[in-house]
């Protein structure tokens, strides 16, 4: 099967890693054993194989991108990479084309209509009263007071 390695430099929870992927690397490996396809263990025998320059990879057999975990020397040449799939990227297109219903936003200054329960004020009174300590002077100079609650 080919397989294609990457650096990716995204985070794990963002959805589109595009442009985030870089310096592919195409091989063709084989299964390691009895493996699954959400988190498998890849085979390949490659001269020249630098590993810790990837950490991403796609196999277009299976349709999913996958972030590499660990990539371990068997032997000479021989290197396994043990991956877990990345369902965000992998399923991109069915994530953006679905629709939903919002119940909970990530910070308040998106939507304040919407009402989850978990935005919480503050209404504890705050009372400060100053003194001048030498008064006022005549310069036409203004003290401003605001009042008001309860």
């Amino acid at each position: 099967m080919q397989i294609k390695l990457f650096s990716c430099n995204a985070e794990r929870n963002r959805i589109n890693k595009r442009p985030y992927i870089q310096n592919e690397y195409c091989l063709n490996g084989s299964l390691r054993k009895e493996t699954s396809v959400k988190d498998l263990v890849i085979g390949i025998e490659r001269d020249n194989f630098i590993p810790y320059k990837y950490n991403y990879m796609y196999i277009s057999e299976f349709q999913r991108w996958y972030f590499i975990n660990d990539i371990i020397s068997v032997r000479n040449n021989y290197w396994e990479i043990h991956a877990s799939v990345d369902v965000l990227y992998s399923f991109m297109g069915d994530i953006y084309s679905s629709e939903a219903i919002v119940e909970k936003v990530e910070s308040i200054n998106e939507n304040l209509y919407l009402n989850d329960g978990s935005f919480v004020m503050d209404t504890r009174k705050y009372n400060e009263i100053l003194e001048f300590p030498n008064g006022l002077n005549n310069n036409g100079e203004y003290v401003l007071i605001c009042a008001g609650g309860v």
